[in-house]
């Protein structure tokens, strides 16, 4: 719920950042973005033989830190072609390891649920991250009204540092044997 508030948060404040504050051309956004999206799609390929060869406690935790290291470098990013390299890169290392992370984590949470209780399991975190989300872009919006975006996505970074650690560092299945 941290992670996906923070991303959901930091959305439109990456719009803010690059089109007004870095002042990049909307074709520049629009292709950093629709290229890192494909990073998306590569790291779900590699969810299935990934989890096959290390276990899907490996790659939930390796998936898991990944996706949250790459935010922080986005606001470091200067107006110019390397800052725009900088974001690009920072978008397409963040989508590679979501793409890894979701569907790893949601077989995860099926296989972990016991049938009778699965679609309670499913609507509760959707209920739950339909609320928590539009929470953090709220605040989010506030704050960067009182500071910057630059500011925003660097304490929102800062944050999803903090979430490595509610990651299942313990493998819960190699302790039941």
């Amino acid at each position: 719920m941290v992670f996906g508030g923070c991303i959901t948060a930091a959305s439109p404040l990456l719009t803010v950042f690059m089109l007004r504050d870095l002042g990049f051309a909307p074709w520049q956004y629009g292709l950093v973005l629709g290229v890192s999206a494909l990073a998306g799609v590569a790291g779900a390929l590699l969810a299935r033989p990934l989890t096959g060869r290390l276990g899907p406690h490996t790659v939930l935790l390796a998936a898991g830190v990944g996706r949250c290291v790459w935010l922080g470098l986005i606001p470091l990013a200067p107006a110019t072609v390397a800052g725009l390299t900088l974001i690009a890169v920072a978008e397409f290392g963040l989508l590679l390891f979501v793409g890894l992370f979701n569907p790893t984590f949601a077989t995860y949470r099926m296989n972990a649920t016991a049938d009778e209780y699965l679609s309670r399991v499913v609507m509760a975190w959707s209920i739950t991250s339909r609320t928590v989300q539009p929470i953090f872009i709220a605040a989010a919006g506030v704050l960067a009204a009182a500071t910057t975006a630059r500011t925003v996505l660097l304490v929102l970074a800062a944050i999803l540092l903090t979430a490595i650690a509610l990651l299942p560092w313990r493998d819960q299945e190699r302790q039941r044997s």
